[in-house]
């Protein structure tokens, strides 16, 4: 029991054509919601192949197989050449600082944010109340002081740095770059639409021969991670500092944002669309146990539906959900429709949720936007304001490391 529960095994499997392939046995977690992610990976892939903008930039997610065998048992592809972000970032933190390399939660941006939530509360019941009273009276500019302090702890250029100790000459540098660049926007959009989350450094990989950024571990999706978190998550992707500063001296602009509207055009075309959302309807017809499971939580904190009728009404929700990305709707309108769908709608601390998300039209460009974007590219600004947005970061969740 203790290792259909906790423990991971490799395994290698060799194919017809004499090559041995190698896979992660796991336990303990459901792994269909992985393989439907993967499928609608390679239904976006062959979506942006029959796009010319995208075909000719190369525009693609990356994608691995998963077999589940059970409800609680499956085997993963083993991706080679791949090291995480997390253990690169602390590598590097290790030689800046000069000491031994130690996990990102013991450094001293992260004791800054410690320090800086002790001032709603004790953390004796957990953190989810100190957050929540964070939320209510935590402000904009305390909060944007907070991070600035924080980077000012951390050197911006520590995957920069990992990067180029990878590259065999400027030349390699330089292709990484742009291959990280494509790789970023393309699974950013794509994750986006599925509402992927969880979006911690752990689940990052970088392809040291080509550059290619690998996301893996998807047991947040279809925005669960805001729905059901304790501390949700009110970003759409992560887009990070350490991420923007290692494509200087070119902006988010220049490298990014074109990409981006590239990939979520290709993927707002009727025929893209009417595909993406025929695929999902799997969801709605065979529902996932810990679906199951969320929605009958939901619907009890929320005193709503019966038990057959939560068995559909949530797969069905989150469809639509996805289709009204596809349609170009407001970002920052999707997330506060989730947070009114989830756990802590009715909650002292929702409307300030509401706020933060929403954003400052002073500040922020999805704020003046209404609440239908005009074209993808619009969409995706409003996309990329809410996940640099230092009041949504400094507000994040402390594991998820949002200053590195």
């Amino acid at each position: 029991k203790q290792w259909y529960q906790r423990r991971v095994r490799g395994l290698k499997i060799r194919g017809n054509d004499e090559e041995d392939y190698p896979f992660l046995v796991t336990g303990g977690e459901d792994l269909r919601l992985d393989q439907r992610v993967q499928q609608l990976f390679r239904v976006m892939n062959e979506n942006l192949l029959t796009d010319p903008a995208c075909c000719s930039r190369k525009l693609r997610v990356h994608t691995y197989q998963v077999v589940p065998m059970t409800s609680r048992v499956g085997i993963i592809e083993w991706i080679n050449n791949t090291r995480p972000f997390k253990e690169m970032i602390e590598h590097q933190v290790s030689i800046h600082f000069n000491m031994p390399r130690q996990d990102l939660s013991k450094l001293e941006a992260a004791a800054e944010n410690s320090k800086w939530l002790s001032q709603f509360g004790t953390g004796k019941e957990g953190p989810g109340p100190m957050y929540q009273t964070m939320f209510m009276k935590g402000s904009r500019n305390d909060t944007l002081a907070k991070v600035n302090r924080q980077y000012s702890m951390i050197p911006p250029d520590l995957l920069q740095k990992a990067i180029w100790s990878l590259s065999s000459s400027p030349e390699a540098y330089l292709f990484i770059r742009n291959q990280f660049a494509r790789t970023l926007a393309t699974f950013s959009i794509c994750s986006y639409i599925i509402g992927i989350g969880d979006r911690h450094l752990d689940n990052f990989l970088l392809n040291h021969k080509d550059g290619g950024l690998v996301g893996i571990d998807f047991g947040h999706a279809f925005g669960t991670a805001t729905q059901f978190l304790p501390i949700p998550e009110l970003m759409p992707f992560r887009l990070t500092r350490q991420f923007t500063s290692f494509l200087r001296p070119l902006d988010v602009q220049g490298l990014l944002t074109h990409n981006m509207t590239y990939t979520l055009a290709a993927l707002q075309r009727p025929e893209s669309k009417d595909i993406l959302l025929n695929v999902m309807d799997v969801f709605v017809k065979e529902p996932l146990l810990d679906w199951q499971k969320l929605a009958s939580r939901l619907a009890k904190e929320q005193r709503g539906t019966g038990k057959k009728e939560q068995q559909t009404w949530f797969p069905r929700k989150k469809v639509e959900i996805a289709k009204l990305k596809l349609e170009g709707v407001n970002p920052a309108f999707i997330t506060c429709t989730e947070i009114k769908e989830s756990v802590h709608s009715g909650q002292p601390y929702e409307s300030a949720l509401i706020n933060v998300v929403k954003g400052d039209p002073k500040f922020n460009i999805r704020a003046r936007v209404n609440g239908k974007c005009t074209s993808a590219k619009e969409q995706v600004e409003c996309l990329i304001d809410q996940a640099t947005d230092p009041n949504v970061l400094g507000k994040t969740w402390g594991g998820w490391a949002p200053w590195i």
